[in-house]
């Protein structure tokens, strides 16, 4: 775009758009090379990024995207030309306004990044993430035989940096470790800085020709003796405890086949940190838009049989995502609120974010996707009888029916299917079908997978203490709504909104969390599975103005107060929204 184009003048003399702060920011637009202004017009609106400290992109596009769809104009000029005389909020839909660790471990399951400048509060709790990493070395202290972990780093003509990197590891407090430096046919000095290093713990493995970084992992992890897989690229480092907390983690979490933890973000040689990027495990986020680093990822080294194998060969960007979300699937993964590793972006030219195609990595991670399209793998036939109530609207023909009738019960697999007018119609329902029926509340336009209601009987049953289960609900790719309920998500995409900030149901996690279950305090409306019991203490809906909406929540308030049970989430079980 011509910076002379009338649009870039008008947003270069807004005041709202800071270039600096722009690149600081979004380190992949300064490691292009691209003029931010330039960028922001031609893709960051589109992208949900800000154009300075003083205007969401995101939160003003939810607050007027109708607005917006009849003007064509991207939000911050929509702002300058209309919104601001008209008094527009272009505040940000959700602020950091957590006060501990509870709320920030709460607020990183949705928003995995916290830019600098941090707050008094964010100190404190990444001092007690400081901390945390300090007593998981001292539990991988005790363990009577510490497991030997293995670095796997890749380098391509890395020479100015791979020093650093591999003294950061030479530089760990945890000394049971092998690191195997395989280099991709460097053409550089990268082979002379790794081979100054005079330390038999280092493994250097020489590729002749360049076959790409998927190529050189997968080399090194046919070469790896480690319990524990690790990996460091040769732009990144580690602060001296890394490996320890890591080992520590597995430690006290003897099920985890993998475990990450979170990192500070420099740009370029910054000698300061421009973000923290830690999400607590949050498996539909991770569907939509990555925030797990292979930098600050440990596996085991079995789970690979487990998942088909390593790196995806033919992918030259996202292999690491790809390969995250195998293991999310197939294995268990958890967050552990440790601060040792360090990211740097656009330290140097020649990354896979300034080099290779992105959209075309993007199309060969939903090519693979799983969690957002539901799988019958493994999930037996309902044990107990549901009864689906399938909300509807009235319509002209619907203007007599008074009586709360519900209108049919078509039968498959012991499910059976009633479409209901209003909630008296739901306690008719119930009340004609089978005694031993459980409940399950659908909204109008929503779609289950096929394998959704089983694995929600599943969960339901399998604690006494569990009464309703709500699943993944999934709004199609292209809602702006989707970021009013995940800040963090790229709403291009299908994005599960069942943990919501708009919702603020969640009840508080565990500090090592693997994102299977999340207790919540109010089941979203889109879809609920009820266990018999509970809806027969309950006595049924009511009539009134709430509607299905308001009697959930009340059916919540119930049973979390008075019943004492639990309402849970399960990513694995996945209901499909309707576009409006």
């Amino acid at each position: 775009m011509n910076r002379y184009h009338p649009d870039h003048k008008a947003l270069s003399a807004s005041g709202l758009f800071a270039a600096d702060w722009y690149l600081a920011r979004y380190p992949d637009v300064a490691a292009a090379g691209i003029d931010p202004l330039t960028h922001y017009l031609q893709h960051g609106a589109d992208e949900g990024r800000d154009p300075g400290p003083g205007f969401s992109t995101n939160g003003y596009r939810v607050r007027y995207h109708e607005e917006l769809a009849i003007s064509g104009l991207n939000p911050l000029l929509h702002y300058l030309q209309l919104g601001r005389a008209d008094g527009c909020d272009a505040s940000p839909l959700f602020k950091r306004n957590y006060r501990n660790m509870a709320g920030y471990l709460k607020y990183a399951l949705l928003n995995p990044l916290v830019p600098a400048p941090f707050t008094g509060v964010e100190k404190e709790c990444f001092a007690l993430m400081d901390k945390v990493g300090e007593w998981l070395c001292r539990k991988q202290a005790e363990a009577q035989r510490p497991p030997l972990i293995s670095v796997i780093m890749p380098v391509y003509n890395r020479a100015g940096v791979v020093g650093a990197a591999i003294q950061s590891v030479l530089n760990q407090s945890y000394r049971h470790f092998e690191l195997i430096v395989v280099d991709d046919g460097s053409l550089d000095e990268s082979v002379e800085v790794v081979r100054s290093f005079a330390d038999t713990r280092i493994r250097l493995l020489e590729i002749a020709e360049r076959k790409g970084v998927s190529f050189a992992r997968n080399r090194g992890l046919s070469a790896a003796r480690g319990e524990l897989i690790a990996y460091l690229d040769s732009d990144n480092d580690w602060l001296p405890d890394y490996l320890g907390a890591t080992a520590g983690a597995f430690q006290v979490l003897p099920d985890a086949d993998a475990a990450y933890s979170g990192q500070y973000l420099y740009r370029g040689d910054a000698g300061e940190p421009f973000a923290v990027r830690f999400g607590c495990c949050n498996p539909s986020l991770l569907e939509n838009n990555n925030y797990i680093d292979l930098n600050c990822l440990v596996h085991r080294r079995g789970i690979l049989d487990a998942i088909g194998g390593g790196f995806r060969e033919e992918m030259r960007r996202l292999e690491d995502w790809e390969l995250i979300l195998r293991i999310a699937r197939r294995g268990t993964i958890y967050s552990v609120p440790v601060l040792q590793s360090r990211y740097h972006y656009a330290k140097v030219a020649n990354t896979a974010t300034a080099t290779e195609d992105l959209g075309l990595a993007r199309k060969q991670i939903a090519a693979h996707q799983v969690l957002l399209n539901g799988n019958d793998a493994g999930i037996d036939k309902p044990a107990t009888k549901v009864v689906v109530f399938r909300e509807q609207r009235r319509d002209a023909g619907d203007a007599g029916r008074h009586d709360g009738a519900p209108r049919s019960f078509p039968a498959d697999d012991g499910i059976s299917y009633v479409a209901a007018l209003c909630p008296l119609a739901v306690n008719r329902g119930v009340s004609e079908a089978d005694p031993g029926s459980d409940i399950l509340l659908l909204a109008g336009g929503s779609t289950a997978t096929p394998d959704a209601i089983r694995r929600l009987q599943a969960c339901a049953h399998s604690n006494d203490a569990i009464a309703i289960v709500t699943p993944g609900q999934v709004l199609p790719g292209g809602n702006q709504l989707i970021n009013a309920h995940i800040p963090y998500a790229n709403a291009d995409f299908p994005c599960d909104i069942a943990l919501s900030r708009l919702y603020e149901n969640i009840l508080p996690l565990p500090l090592f969390h693997c994102g299977r279950l999340v207790e919540l305090d109010a089941a979203p409306s889109g879809c609920v599975y009820i266990k018999r019991r509970a809806w027969d203490a309950f006595g049924g809906f009511a009539a009134g103005p709430e509607g299905f909406r308001g009697n959930i929540q009340k059916l919540c308030e119930f049973i979390v107060h008075v019943l004492k049970m639990k309402i849970i989430y399960s990513p694995e079980a996945v209901v499909h929204l309707p576009t409006t």
